[in-house]
Protein backbone atom coordinates (compact mmCIF):
# COMPACT_ATOMS: atom_id res chain seq x y z
CA UNK A 1 0.00 0.00 0.00
CA UNK A 2 1.41 3.37 -0.97
CA UNK A 3 1.61 6.24 1.50
CA UNK A 4 -1.23 8.02 -0.33
CA UNK A 5 -3.44 4.91 -0.16
CA UNK A 6 -2.71 4.51 3.55
CA UNK A 7 -3.57 8.15 4.20
CA UNK A 8 -6.83 7.83 2.23
CA UNK A 9 -7.73 4.63 4.11
CA UNK A 10 -7.04 6.28 7.48
CA UNK A 11 -9.03 9.36 6.49
CA UNK A 12 -12.05 7.23 5.53
CA UNK A 13 -11.90 5.37 8.86
CA UNK A 14 -11.67 8.65 10.78
CA UNK A 15 -14.76 9.96 9.02
CA UNK A 16 -16.58 6.68 9.70
CA UNK A 17 -15.72 6.74 13.40
CA UNK A 18 -16.72 10.39 13.76
CA UNK A 19 -20.04 9.65 12.07
CA UNK A 20 -20.71 6.64 14.29
CA UNK A 21 -19.87 8.69 17.37
CA UNK A 22 -22.22 11.47 16.31
CA UNK A 23 -25.04 8.97 15.71
CA UNK A 24 -24.42 7.42 19.14
CA UNK A 25 -26.12 4.12 18.34
CA UNK A 26 -25.50 1.46 20.98
CA UNK A 27 -24.79 -1.03 18.19
CA UNK A 28 -21.87 1.10 17.03
CA UNK A 29 -20.01 1.01 20.34
CA UNK A 30 -18.37 -2.39 19.76
CA UNK A 31 -17.50 -1.42 16.20
CA UNK A 32 -15.72 1.73 17.40
CA UNK A 33 -13.82 -0.22 20.07
CA UNK A 34 -12.83 -2.80 17.46
CA UNK A 35 -11.33 -0.13 15.23
CA UNK A 36 -9.42 1.41 18.12
CA UNK A 37 -7.96 -1.94 19.12
CA UNK A 38 -7.14 -3.20 15.63
CA UNK A 39 -5.09 -0.31 14.21
CA UNK A 40 -1.62 1.09 14.62
CA UNK A 41 -2.75 4.47 13.31
CA UNK A 42 -2.78 7.04 16.11
CA UNK A 43 -5.08 9.17 13.97
CA UNK A 44 -7.73 6.40 13.91
CA UNK A 45 -7.27 5.66 17.61
CA UNK A 46 -7.82 9.33 18.51
CA UNK A 47 -10.89 9.51 16.27
CA UNK A 48 -12.29 6.40 17.97
CA UNK A 49 -11.69 7.83 21.43
CA UNK A 50 -13.29 11.07 20.33
CA UNK A 51 -16.32 9.15 18.99
CA UNK A 52 -16.75 7.42 22.36
CA UNK A 53 -17.19 10.72 24.19
CA UNK A 54 -20.78 10.85 22.93
CA UNK A 55 -21.69 7.66 24.79
CA UNK A 56 -22.99 7.89 28.36
CA UNK A 57 -21.78 4.54 29.65
CA UNK A 58 -19.54 4.09 32.67
CA UNK A 59 -17.72 1.43 30.67
CA UNK A 60 -16.86 4.10 28.07
CA UNK A 61 -15.28 6.24 30.74
CA UNK A 62 -13.05 3.40 31.88
CA UNK A 63 -12.22 2.37 28.32
CA UNK A 64 -11.38 5.94 27.32
CA UNK A 65 -9.01 6.37 30.27
CA UNK A 66 -7.24 3.11 29.44
CA UNK A 67 -6.95 3.97 25.74
CA UNK A 68 -5.71 7.46 26.50
CA UNK A 69 -2.92 6.02 28.65
CA UNK A 70 -1.99 3.61 25.83
CA UNK A 71 -1.96 6.36 23.20
CA UNK A 72 0.18 8.58 25.45
CA UNK A 73 2.64 5.73 26.02
CA UNK A 74 3.11 5.30 22.26
CA UNK A 75 3.52 8.98 21.50
CA UNK A 76 6.11 9.72 24.19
Amino acid sequence: MTEQEKETYDHQKVILLETLGNARFDESYDYIISHINSTNSQWIKRAGCHALRKYDHKHVSNTSKRLKRNVNMHTN
